[in-house]
């Protein structure tokens, strides 16, 4: 059978095609022995870099930490040095820890600028995004806010119950850190014996600065809009209405927690429609807010709202977004600590009168007192002195 001439190329082709797979392999090998090894040294190079951001990471947290402790150290806090350490100077005045959070990474990562994505190699492209991704934001970080920026502050939930124990944990931080001298705290309540807010009384920062009642300083637990506004005149009526950017901070800081269903008055007309400078007004039982388009003068509050175990914020948008996990304070716990802080206040005038008097006195020594200047030679006849029969 005579055989076809196309027949004898593809023992040729064959050949071709065994030839350069072989050449291939051999190249490719190198090749890919030589990516494994840049693989493994830009993977080297990642580890490095998340060690150092690691680093950054536990030093921003205990920053945060020290500046926002947990609720079961103030009771030793509050015996120790770090009582009542912030002023109006202070970067920190007037903050309060709020709960746990994320927060972005205090040194921004800013990854290389990519090439086209057909040139990217992708594995190492795929570590990089999930370095980024994983480091940015650093979770479980003591979140705070800062009073001073915002004059009215609404808190709601689905029961009060979790609003309250927020209310407690923020106003224990508060007192704790500024003495009574730099903040107040106000309570307005219909029921002003009752446990929930009973405990505030302890508070030296719950002592009106100038009013007293029969028992010595008046404490400022009121039990509607209209008492409290008469009794905080002297405090609030020279003040002007509240600027964000204020270069200075008001002292002393004046917190009113406003804790009162369907009042006749309602609270914000303690602050206006432009709150008042070093005022911040939260209220646990806010009315709806007005309809779309109806009047409504009433100055616009700074919302919070407990759901589901999370504190959500609004943004700059108006949406409510997830913020933090609430801290909580039990009532028995806010007054253990409360009993503990009752012991303490800022010295006064009259009690650097006291301590010169008082040094003045000691210094003299009794034999002064008695007009003898040398106890070796004095005559107590001369002095006298009469010898106990």
């Amino acid at each position: 059978r005579a055989l076809s001439p196309y027949m004898m190329f593809f023992p040729v082709m064959m050949v071709i095609a065994v030839m350069s797979m072989a050449s291939h392999t051999v190249g490719g090998g190198s090749q890919v022995g030589e990516l494994n090894e840049d693989r493994k040294d830009y993977l080297r190079y990642l580890g490095i870099q998340r060690q150092i951001v690691q680093k950054t990471g536990r030093q921003q947290h205990a920053a945060r930490s020290w500046h926002n402790p947990e609720l079961a150290f103030l009771p030793s806090l509050a015996v120790s040095p770090r009582k009542w350490e912030r002023s109006p100077a202070s970067t920190n005045f007037a903050q309060t820890r709020v709960g746990l959070g994320t927060e972005k990474l205090a040194t921004k990562l800013v990854p290389p600028e990519a090439a086209p994505v057909d040139n990217l190699e992708p594995v190492a492209a795929r570590f990089l995004k999930r370095f980024v991704d994983t480091h940015k934001n650093q979770t479980s970080i003591p979140l705070a806010v800062a009073l001073g920026t915002y004059p009215y502050i609404t808190i709601s939930d689905s029961d009060g119950k979790t609003a309250r124990g927020l209310v407690r944990s923020m106003l224990l931080q508060l007192t704790l850190f500024h003495g009574p001298e730099h903040l107040l705290v106000v309570v307005i309540t219909d029921q002003p014996d009752d446990p929930l807010w009973s405990w505030v009384k302890w508070l030296p920062h719950n002592q009106h600065p100038t009013a007293t009642d029969a028992l010595g300083t008046a404490r400022m637990v009121y039990p509607d809009t209209s008492t409290a506004h008469e009794a905080l005149r002297v405090l609030l009526g020279n003040r002007q209405a509240h600027k964000k950017d204020a270069a200075t901070a008001v002292s002393p800081h004046v917190v009113i927690v406003s804790d009162r269903p369907n009042p006749l008055t309602p609270p914000t007309k303690l602050i206006g429609r432009d709150g008042v400078e070093g005022v911040t007004l939260i209220d646990l039982q806010a009315a709806d807010p007005a309809p779309t388009g109806a009047a409504n003068d009433d100055i616009k509050p700074f919302k919070f709202t407990i759901c589901d175990g999370l504190l959500y914020v609004a943004d700059a948008r108006g949406v409510q977004t997830k913020f933090a996990v609430p801290d909580h304070a039990s009532v028995s716990f806010a007054a253990d600590c409360a009993r503990i802080l009752s012991r303490y206040r800022p010295a006064s005038e009259v009690d650097v009168l006291e301590q010169r008097l008082t040094r003045k006195v000691v210094r003299g020594g009794p034999w002064q007192q008695l007009g003898i200047t040398d106890v070796a030679t004095a005559d107590p006849a001369s002095n006298g002195l009469r010898p106990v029969s």
